[in-house]
């Protein structure tokens, strides 16, 4: 333009006239003192200036030519005077420094060299953008991506060769605008991975996964690019080998080549997406090594067309798919690489006998693949750095012992989150026997104390132990006693208990707390691992054929644990339902021991309180036995329910015994309470005979309760025979003075107590 033409004039002027007022040589060299090194740096400054002016002005160019002179040549030279520019602008810009020193100090000429470089960077930055533009629809144009091909054009006004040439030199960034040059930074290495992406998500994926559509991108290296990231899920076909072939084109100065692929048509099931086969463990194998043969076809293709067999290019194109070359232990896996692993992971068989049939072809095609990605310069491995895929099949045994023990560990999750309601009876011993009927009577003993009483478990808790003895009976069964797969499975089926004790306490420790019915099933699934759990290793640790596990193999220590949890469980509940029923209770009862005193018309109001206290708390026990009784063995539910009735004989005797005077009608009510309450015999199995030996007060309650209907002389017959034996003395004693005015007939009665005492 005539602006830049003119400052030209004015640099060479002013350069000119510099270099005659301090006597500068032909050869550069100067004959002057500090002032000098001054002016020549300003006049080296304003040399340089003067270049980039005339290097930009030349490169600039670039929209001058018509299209059909624009060659990918002459554009690349365009673009080598653009990068000189660029280095000589960098240059100035150093000479110039961040505080002006370049102008002697003088703030005037500082400013003037500060708007020169500011009017040279911004042509540099237009420039920039411009030879990008033009390389990215070089690519657009020549690289074209498809779902079923792969085309390569080579055009002599279009290189594409060149075109990765020009983004190389145009990486150079301009010194004091990093912020706004950013982009530019490793800007070939930024196209490069764009296009990587581009081949992964429309070409590669679905190559290996054959669910996945391919994603329809358009405007690869645009700004708007819209990426796609997925998880692919592994469909197994037959079908996996892709047929390709490669066409050479030719049309006047346009070459293209094209690789096309193709497979033979897949079943498709009724939602339109391709059907799952089952294959046998070879057909797997199988599968993988075709899907292996396709990348290595495509990516051969890609290096030899695409990328011209340039080590620089592959490797960055490498660097996504595969991974970074550096930092073994912090290097991020790209997607290729980490879809093959996974892939790699699913081809290995659930089933020991299918394992042997691929442990020698899987890791000869894995080190094969391997090789060949190396050799075309898309692996690039640092030394004593190895493929991750070889590295996978180093010690495939232990890989597919892993997988073994996350599936086994997948399908216990998948257990543990059913529906826990869900229970199953277990055990076959009988409930406790009862001797007599009479008080105190013992239990007989059983038979065989290593059988489980009969009760109810959870299915959870059932499918989980058929689960860890499915894992012992493949752990034990495992033909090489070398490897390390028994000691895999023998880990994960102790896991299945800690899985079982991790997840059901913390999905379900609210209704475990707070609902009767699933405390009992808690309680009984505890019980019911731990008694499984003491025998366990007993039973299997004899199968093992190695050394080892054929001593160490035992579950015994996991006894303690499931015990107390047990304890905690049952334990909860039963306290929480205490102390509903003492509330129940209580909050009808505030006033029944001071209104013994009274005679029924003063007591009245009081009684009745009582009366439906007392029947609101046998409802809520009732309620509790019906939860309980289906799932809790026979013994375990008449604890818990002698304990809770106890709770209730124990607030009926504190308020009587405590009570200083009880009345005549008093006693009468009493007594009639007392008798009303032992209705609650009718929730144990066996009914009475059955609760005098789990409720621990039933005696003392009893004896109370006819107290309150006898006269002296029947408490001094009843004394003699023994009938208030759980009653103490004090107590008894406390009742006497309560109940009967006195005489000498109550000083006799007391005088034997005493002396009972």
């Amino acid at each position: 333009s005539d602006q830049s033409k003119h400052l030209m004039l004015e640099l060479d002027q002013v350069s000119s006239e510099l270099q005659t007022s301090i006597g500068v040589a032909s050869d550069g060299t100067n004959k002057g003192s500090i002032v000098e090194d001054v002016l020549l740096r300003q006049i080296r400054f304003l040399s340089l200036c003067h270049d980039v002016l005339a290097k930009t002005t030349e490169a600039s160019k670039l929209n001058a030519l018509s299209s059909s002179e624009k060659s990918s040549q002459q554009v690349k030279e365009l673009a080598k005077v653009f990068h000189q520019a660029v280095l000589k602008y960098n240059e100035a810009r150093r000479i110039l420094g961040s505080n002006g020193s370049a102008s002697g100090g003088a703030e005037q000429e500082a400013v003037a060299a500060f708007k020169i470089l500011e009017l040279l960077s911004s042509r540099l930055r237009k420039g920039r953008v411009e030879y990008q533009s033009w390389a990215c629809k070089v690519l657009d144009s020549c690289l074209v991506l498809k779902d079923h091909s792969i085309d390569v054009v080579i055009d002599s006004n279009k290189s594409l060769s060149d075109a990765f040439d020009i983004l190389s030199l145009l990486q150079e960034p301009l010194d004091g605008y990093e912020d706004t040059t950013s982009k530019f930074d490793n800007l070939l290495v930024n196209t490069l991975t764009v296009f990587a992406k581009d081949l992964f998500d429309r070409v590669l994926l679905p190559m290996i996964d054959i669910n996945t559509a391919p994603s329809d991108i358009s405007n690869p290296y645009g700004r708007n690019r819209v990426e796609r990231h997925k998880t692919p899920q592994w469909l197994w076909h037959s079908q996996n080998k892709f047929k390709f072939s490669i066409s050479d084109m030719k049309s006047g100065k346009r070459q293209t080549y094209r690789m096309e692929w193709n497979r033979d048509d897949l079943d498709i099931d009724n939602t339109g997406k391709p059907s799952e086969q089952k294959l046998t463990a070879n057909d797997r194998l199988n599968c993988f090594t075709d899907v292996l043969d396709n990348v290595e076809s495509l990516l051969a293709f890609v290096q030899e067309r695409a990328l011209f067999g340039r080590k620089d290019l592959c490797k960055t194109v490498g660097s996504y798919l595969f991974m970074r070359s550096e930092a073994q232990n912090k290097r991020p896996k790209g997607p290729l690489l980490t879809n093959l692993l996974s892939l790699l992971n699913d081809v290995l068989p659930s089933q020991e006998t299918d394992f042997f049939v691929m442990m020698e072809p899987l890791p000869k095609a894995v080190n094969e693949f391997d090789q060949k990605m190396k050799d075309i310069g898309f692996l690039i491995l640092q030394k004593e750095m190895k493929a991750p895929l070889s590295d996978f099949v180093v010690d495939l045994e232990r890989k597919y012992a892993e997988k073994r023990r996350a599936d086994i560990l997948a399908e216990g999750h998948s257990i543990v989150m059913m529906d826990y309601h869900n229970t199953i009876q277990v055990g076959d011993a009988p409930a406790r026997t009862i001797i007599s009927d009479k008080p105190y009577a013992l239990e007989s003993p059983r038979e065989d104390p290593f059988i489980l009483t009969h009760c109810s478990v959870s299915v959870v808790a059932h499918k989980i132990l058929q689960l860890c003895r499915k894992t012992l009976d493949e752990a034990t069964s495992v033909k090489r006693t070398d490897g390390c797969a028994p000691f895999l499975l023998y880990r994960a089926s102790r896991e299945l208990f800690d899985l079982f004790r991790a997840v059901i306490p913390a999905r379900h420790g609210l209704a475990i707390g707070s609902i009767p019915r699933c405390a009992s099933v808690m309680h009984n699934d505890c019980v019911f691992m731990a008694f499984n759990l003491l025998t366990l290793g007993l039973e299997y640790a004899p199968k093992f054929k190695d050394p080892t596990l054929n001593k160490t193999c035992t579950f015994v220590d996991m006894v303690p644990i499931f015990r107390q949890f047990a304890e905690e469980s049952l334990g909860e509940i039963v306290r929480r339902q205490k102390v509903q029923l003492v509330e129940i209770m209580e909050s009808r009862m505030s006033d029944f021991q001071h209104s013994l005193a009274l005679n029924e018309d003063g007591g009245g109001n009081s009684w009745s309180e009582a009366e439906n206290g007392v029947k609101g708390a046998m409802y809520h026990i009732e309620q509790v036995g019906r939860a309980c009784s289906p799932i809790l063995s026979a013994d375990i539910y008449c604890r818990v329910m002698g304990t809770l009735i106890d709770t209730v004989f124990g607030v009926l005797l504190d308020n009587v015994m405590k009570a200083q005077d009880i009345s005549e009608p008093a006693c009468r009510f009493v007594n009639a309470l007392f008798g009303s309450t032992f209705k609650c015999v009718d929730v144990f199995p066996r009914g009475e005979v059955e609760a005098k030996v789990s409720c621990s007060l039933w005696y003392k309650f009893f004896a109370v309760g006819r107290l309150m209907n006898m006269s002296l002389a029947d408490i001094s017959h009843a004394l003699a025979e023994g009938f208030f034996r759980d009653v103490t003395a004090p107590e008894l004693s406390a009742l006497v003075k309560a109940t009967f005015a006195d005489s000498d007939k109550r000083n006799k009665v007391l005088i034997a107590l005493s002396n009972s005492e």
